[in-house]
Protein backbone atom coordinates (compact mmCIF):
# COMPACT_ATOMS: atom_id res chain seq x y z
CA UNK A 1 0.00 0.00 0.00
CA UNK A 2 2.85 2.40 0.84
CA UNK A 3 4.30 1.83 -2.63
CA UNK A 4 0.98 2.83 -4.20
CA UNK A 5 0.87 6.06 -2.20
CA UNK A 6 4.48 6.85 -3.14
CA UNK A 7 3.72 6.31 -6.82
CA UNK A 8 0.77 8.70 -6.67
CA UNK A 9 2.87 11.30 -4.85
CA UNK A 10 5.64 10.99 -7.43
CA UNK A 11 3.24 11.53 -10.32
CA UNK A 12 1.80 14.62 -8.66
CA UNK A 13 5.23 16.12 -8.00
CA UNK A 14 6.34 15.37 -11.55
CA UNK A 15 3.47 17.40 -12.98
CA UNK A 16 3.60 20.20 -10.40
CA UNK A 17 6.11 22.42 -12.16
CA UNK A 18 4.36 22.45 -15.55
CA UNK A 19 0.64 22.34 -14.75
CA UNK A 20 -1.76 25.16 -13.98
CA UNK A 21 -5.41 25.30 -12.94
CA UNK A 22 -7.93 28.13 -12.99
CA UNK A 23 -8.60 29.45 -9.50
CA UNK A 24 -12.07 29.21 -7.99
CA UNK A 25 -14.84 26.83 -7.04
CA UNK A 26 -15.65 24.20 -9.65
CA UNK A 27 -18.72 21.97 -9.90
CA UNK A 28 -18.93 19.16 -12.39
CA UNK A 29 -20.82 16.26 -13.90
CA UNK A 30 -19.09 13.20 -15.31
CA UNK A 31 -19.87 9.79 -16.79
CA UNK A 32 -17.45 6.93 -17.33
CA UNK A 33 -18.13 3.80 -19.36
CA UNK A 34 -15.63 1.26 -18.07
CA UNK A 35 -14.43 -2.32 -18.34
CA UNK A 36 -14.31 -3.95 -14.92
CA UNK A 37 -12.88 -7.06 -13.32
CA UNK A 38 -12.19 -8.69 -9.95
CA UNK A 39 -8.52 -9.62 -9.74
CA UNK A 40 -7.95 -12.87 -7.82
CA UNK A 41 -4.94 -15.16 -8.29
CA UNK A 42 -6.89 -18.31 -7.40
CA UNK A 43 -9.55 -17.55 -10.00
CA UNK A 44 -6.94 -16.78 -12.66
CA UNK A 45 -5.18 -20.08 -11.89
CA UNK A 46 -8.39 -22.08 -12.41
CA UNK A 47 -7.79 -22.19 -16.17
CA UNK A 48 -10.68 -23.38 -18.33
CA UNK A 49 -12.86 -23.92 -15.28
CA UNK A 50 -13.25 -20.13 -15.09
CA UNK A 51 -12.97 -18.41 -18.45
CA UNK A 52 -13.20 -14.66 -17.95
CA UNK A 53 -15.37 -12.20 -19.78
CA UNK A 54 -14.96 -8.47 -19.22
CA UNK A 55 -18.27 -6.71 -18.51
CA UNK A 56 -18.72 -3.09 -19.57
CA UNK A 57 -20.62 -0.83 -17.20
CA UNK A 58 -21.53 2.86 -16.91
CA UNK A 59 -20.71 4.99 -13.87
CA UNK A 60 -21.00 8.69 -13.16
CA UNK A 61 -21.74 11.36 -10.62
CA UNK A 62 -21.30 14.90 -9.37
CA UNK A 63 -18.11 16.58 -8.18
CA UNK A 64 -17.18 19.79 -6.41
CA UNK A 65 -13.68 21.15 -6.13
CA UNK A 66 -11.50 24.15 -5.64
CA UNK A 67 -8.50 25.26 -7.65
CA UNK A 68 -6.70 26.90 -4.77
CA UNK A 69 -3.44 27.87 -6.50
CA UNK A 70 -2.30 28.39 -10.07
CA UNK A 71 -0.74 24.95 -10.07
CA UNK A 72 -3.10 22.52 -8.37
CA UNK A 73 -6.73 21.88 -7.51
CA UNK A 74 -8.60 19.35 -5.42
CA UNK A 75 -12.04 17.83 -5.87
CA UNK A 76 -14.41 15.46 -4.13
CA UNK A 77 -18.01 14.44 -4.79
CA UNK A 78 -20.31 11.44 -5.04
CA UNK A 79 -19.88 8.85 -7.79
CA UNK A 80 -21.86 5.73 -8.67
CA UNK A 81 -19.49 3.01 -9.87
CA UNK A 82 -20.76 -0.46 -10.89
CA UNK A 83 -17.99 -3.06 -10.91
CA UNK A 84 -17.60 -6.82 -11.06
CA UNK A 85 -16.59 -9.66 -13.34
CA UNK A 86 -18.05 -12.48 -15.41
CA UNK A 87 -17.06 -16.15 -15.71
CA UNK A 88 -17.98 -18.98 -18.09
CA UNK A 89 -17.08 -22.57 -17.16
CA UNK A 90 -15.10 -24.82 -19.49
CA UNK A 91 -18.15 -26.65 -20.79
CA UNK A 92 -19.97 -23.37 -21.43
CA UNK A 93 -22.93 -24.68 -19.45
CA UNK A 94 -22.75 -22.03 -16.72
CA UNK A 95 -22.23 -18.28 -16.85
CA UNK A 96 -21.86 -16.34 -13.61
CA UNK A 97 -21.52 -12.60 -13.14
CA UNK A 98 -20.71 -10.77 -9.92
CA UNK A 99 -22.30 -7.32 -9.95
CA UNK A 100 -21.01 -4.91 -7.30
CA UNK A 101 -22.37 -1.38 -7.00
CA UNK A 102 -20.28 1.16 -5.10
CA UNK A 103 -21.01 4.71 -4.01
CA UNK A 104 -17.59 6.36 -4.16
CA UNK A 105 -16.31 9.52 -2.51
CA UNK A 106 -13.20 10.71 -4.36
CA UNK A 107 -10.35 12.81 -2.99
CA UNK A 108 -8.46 13.71 -6.13
CA UNK A 109 -5.78 16.20 -7.13
CA UNK A 110 -6.26 17.66 -10.60
CA UNK A 111 -3.83 19.61 -12.74
CA UNK A 112 -3.95 20.97 -16.26
CA UNK A 113 -1.70 22.93 -18.57
CA UNK A 114 -2.53 26.56 -19.47
CA UNK A 115 -6.34 26.86 -19.08
CA UNK A 116 -6.44 29.85 -21.43
CA UNK A 117 -5.77 27.52 -24.35
CA UNK A 118 -8.75 26.01 -26.12
CA UNK A 119 -7.41 22.51 -25.48
CA UNK A 120 -4.95 21.57 -22.73
CA UNK A 121 -3.54 18.52 -20.96
CA UNK A 122 -5.41 17.25 -17.88
CA UNK A 123 -4.15 14.93 -15.14
CA UNK A 124 -5.97 13.47 -12.11
CA UNK A 125 -4.67 11.26 -9.28
CA UNK A 126 -5.97 10.37 -5.85
CA UNK A 127 -8.00 7.93 -3.81
CA UNK A 128 -11.65 6.88 -3.73
CA UNK A 129 -13.50 5.62 -0.67
CA UNK A 130 -16.14 3.18 -1.89
CA UNK A 131 -19.26 2.12 0.02
CA UNK A 132 -20.80 -1.12 -1.21
CA UNK A 133 -24.48 -0.44 -1.85
CA UNK A 134 -25.41 -3.82 -3.37
CA UNK A 135 -23.90 -7.03 -4.70
CA UNK A 136 -25.65 -9.75 -6.69
CA UNK A 137 -24.56 -12.94 -8.39
CA UNK A 138 -26.35 -13.65 -11.68
CA UNK A 139 -26.33 -17.27 -12.81
CA UNK A 140 -27.33 -18.58 -16.25
CA UNK A 141 -27.50 -22.32 -16.98
CA UNK A 142 -27.64 -24.23 -20.27
CA UNK A 143 -28.92 -27.78 -19.79
CA UNK A 144 -31.10 -28.27 -22.81
CA UNK A 145 -33.19 -25.39 -21.46
CA UNK A 146 -31.80 -22.00 -20.49
CA UNK A 147 -32.52 -20.95 -16.93
CA UNK A 148 -31.22 -18.16 -14.72
CA UNK A 149 -31.18 -17.08 -11.09
CA UNK A 150 -30.07 -14.04 -9.10
CA UNK A 151 -28.60 -14.20 -5.60
CA UNK A 152 -27.82 -11.49 -3.09
CA UNK A 153 -24.10 -11.86 -2.32
CA UNK A 154 -23.52 -8.61 -0.43
CA UNK A 155 -22.47 -10.51 2.72
CA UNK A 156 -19.63 -12.05 0.70
CA UNK A 157 -17.87 -8.69 0.51
CA UNK A 158 -16.68 -6.01 2.90
CA UNK A 159 -18.87 -2.94 3.28
CA UNK A 160 -16.21 -0.54 1.99
CA UNK A 161 -13.06 -0.40 -0.10
CA UNK A 162 -10.27 2.10 -0.68
CA UNK A 163 -8.95 2.47 -4.22
CA UNK A 164 -6.30 4.43 -6.11
CA UNK A 165 -7.50 6.44 -9.10
CA UNK A 166 -5.55 7.98 -11.98
CA UNK A 167 -6.60 9.61 -15.23
CA UNK A 168 -5.12 11.69 -18.03
CA UNK A 169 -6.52 13.30 -21.14
CA UNK A 170 -7.63 16.62 -22.60
CA UNK A 171 -9.55 19.58 -21.22
CA UNK A 172 -11.61 21.82 -23.51
CA UNK A 173 -12.43 25.47 -22.81
CA UNK A 174 -15.91 26.32 -24.12
CA UNK A 175 -16.22 29.64 -22.26
CA UNK A 176 -14.39 31.29 -19.34
CA UNK A 177 -16.70 29.41 -16.97
CA UNK A 178 -17.56 26.19 -18.83
CA UNK A 179 -14.99 23.44 -19.34
CA UNK A 180 -15.28 19.94 -20.75
CA UNK A 181 -12.91 17.01 -20.63
CA UNK A 182 -12.25 13.50 -21.85
CA UNK A 183 -9.69 11.22 -20.24
CA UNK A 184 -8.60 7.65 -19.82
CA UNK A 185 -9.54 6.61 -16.29
CA UNK A 186 -8.18 3.78 -14.11
CA UNK A 187 -8.90 2.63 -10.56
CA UNK A 188 -7.76 -0.32 -8.46
CA UNK A 189 -8.60 -1.26 -4.86
CA UNK A 190 -5.76 -1.61 -2.36
CA UNK A 191 -7.03 -4.37 -0.05
CA UNK A 192 -9.02 -7.59 -0.20
CA UNK A 193 -12.73 -6.80 -0.66
CA UNK A 194 -13.99 -10.25 0.35
CA UNK A 195 -15.47 -10.74 3.81
CA UNK A 196 -13.10 -12.99 5.81
CA UNK A 197 -16.06 -14.44 7.75
CA UNK A 198 -17.65 -15.84 4.58
CA UNK A 199 -14.58 -16.48 2.42
CA UNK A 200 -14.43 -19.99 0.95
CA UNK A 201 -11.91 -21.49 1.27
CA UNK A 202 -10.56 -19.50 4.21
CA UNK A 203 -7.10 -19.25 2.61
CA UNK A 204 -8.45 -17.88 -0.67
CA UNK A 205 -6.18 -15.20 -2.15
CA UNK A 206 -7.21 -11.51 -1.95
CA UNK A 207 -9.70 -10.06 -4.42
CA UNK A 208 -9.19 -6.56 -5.81
CA UNK A 209 -11.72 -4.76 -8.04
CA UNK A 210 -10.27 -2.80 -10.92
CA UNK A 211 -11.64 -0.75 -13.78
CA UNK A 212 -10.42 1.04 -16.90
CA UNK A 213 -12.43 3.26 -19.18
CA UNK A 214 -13.17 6.64 -20.68
CA UNK A 215 -14.35 9.56 -18.56
CA UNK A 216 -16.34 12.41 -20.11
CA UNK A 217 -17.23 15.45 -18.04
CA UNK A 218 -18.32 19.06 -17.97
CA UNK A 219 -17.55 21.63 -15.27
CA UNK A 220 -18.69 25.12 -14.33
CA UNK A 221 -16.28 27.55 -12.67
CA UNK A 222 -17.55 29.94 -10.02
CA UNK A 223 -15.47 33.00 -9.28
CA UNK A 224 -12.64 31.92 -11.56
CA UNK A 225 -9.57 34.11 -11.53
CA UNK A 226 -6.95 33.64 -14.20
Amino acid sequence: MKKNYLLIAFLLVATYSTCFAQKGLEIGLRVFPQATTLVNDDDFAAGDELNFKVPFKFGGGLTVGYNFTNSVGLYTGVLFSPQGTKYVNGGKTLEWEAKLNYIKIPFVVKANSNPNNGVCFLFNAGIEYGILSSATGDYSYWDGVTSSADKDIKDTFKSSALAAMMGFGAQFKFTDQILGHTMLRFDYAFGDIENPDTKTPANRTPTHPGAAGLQIGISYLLGSDN
